[in-house]
């Protein structure tokens, strides 16, 4: 049986994969608006990955409350 963290970290790299999918599109359409969507796409992989690795190593209940709120 996967255990919370298991599927909180999983949709936590779902969402990232999300994320770098966007940026390649963004990057292959040429975008005129590239670099500040760039930006912001990049910004949310990071802080996914924040909360990835928050999950994994120091996994609370406030922490999968936070993450989850994010998520939604």
């Amino acid at each position: 049986m996967i255990s919370e963290k298991e599927k909180l970290a999983a949709r936590l790299e779902a969402k990232k994969k999300e994320f770098e999918a966007d940026l390649a599109k963004a990057k292959a359409d040429s975008l005129e608006d590239f670099s500040q969507k760039s930006k912001e796409l990049e910004e949310k992989i990071k802080k996914t990955k924040a909360h990835l690795k928050d999950v994994t190593h120091n996994f609370t209940e406030d922490v999968a409350k936070r993450v989850n709120d994010w998520l939604k």
